[in-house]
Parts: structure tokens; C-alpha cells; sequence
């Protein structure tokens, strides 16, 4: 879940009811919106990726920065299954 800060600097920055302008254009919902909708992404990414028993590494934008093991870490054979 994003911080209040997030939130905060959202606003501020991009939001507000203006329009946030990233890279596919102008986006009306106000920075609350912006990080509402971060929070429903994360919330469907992040329990993939820990399901698959990967780990998080870091959050940058609306990406999420993962590792997910190729192989088994049990201490056999690294042939792929």
C-alpha cells in the first residue's frame, strides 16, 4: 500500500483535479485516485509473486522490481524441471 506521503506528493505534484500527465497523457482522477489505483495493481501483483516464492525488491512507478527462483534452491540437481 502506498504511504500518505505518496499520497501527498501525488496531490501536490500531479493530481488534484488537474490531470497527471505521465507518458500515455492526461490522466483526471486527482493524485487519490492515482494512488487508489497503484494500490488495486500491487494488490494483484505482489501475492502473485510471493506465491511463486519470490521476493520483492523494490516498488519504482507502477512496476514492481521482482525475483522469482528458476530453480530449485534445495540444494539438488539446477536442472530445470
Amino acid at each position: 500500500m502506498a504511504e500518505p506521503a505518496c499520497y501527498d506528493r501525488v496531490h501536490r505534484d500531479g493530481g488534484g483535479g488537474g490531470g497527471f500527465h505521465g507518458g500515455g497523457g492526461a490522466f483526471h482522477g486527482g493524485g487519490l485516485r492515482i494512488v487508489e489505483l497503484l494500490n488495486a495493481f500491487f494488490d494483484l501483483v505482489v501475492p502473485g509473486v510471493i506465491a511463486s516464492g519470490g521476493d520483492i525488491l523494490k516498488y519504482v512507478g507502477d512496476a514492481v522490481i521482482a525475483v522469482i527462483a528458476m530453480f530449485p534452491v534445495t540444494g539438488g540437481d539446477p536442472t530445470p524441471a
